[in-house]
């Protein structure tokens, strides 16, 4: 039995949004040099990957991932916002180590 692939997308109250995590975003809301970020920087460079907000400010996103109506779910083929705030972390940290594998050629 093979793994199905999970997409990259949280659930926001009732809606179905994609999120890309990109380098951009990561240059702007982590701190140079700093290989390790807390779960707000994680979390606000997840806010600016997503595909739309539905009017969310990103206070109102992080209360509503603290809350629970932010989630992702396996059953619907999604990562869960543990796993897409790990997502993060490592892509930050592959980032700061290994900077020249995301230049684009």
């Amino acid at each position: 039995m093979h793994k199905r692939r999970l997409r990259q997308e949280l659930n926001i109250d009732i809606y179905r949004v994609s999120y890309s995590i990109e380098t951009v975003n990561i240059d702007t809301y982590a701190p140079p040099g700093v290989l390790t970020i807390d779960y707000d920087t994680a979390l606000s460079i997840l806010y600016a990957g997503l595909d739309s907000h539905h009017g969310q400010s990103f206070e109102d996103f992080v209360s509503s991932c603290r809350l629970g109506t932010v989630y992702g779910l396996h059953s619907f083929g999604q990562y869960t916002l543990g796993e897409a705030v790990s997502m993060v972390r490592a892509r930050v940290r592959d980032y700061r180590l290994h900077p020249s594998k995301y230049l684009r050629r």
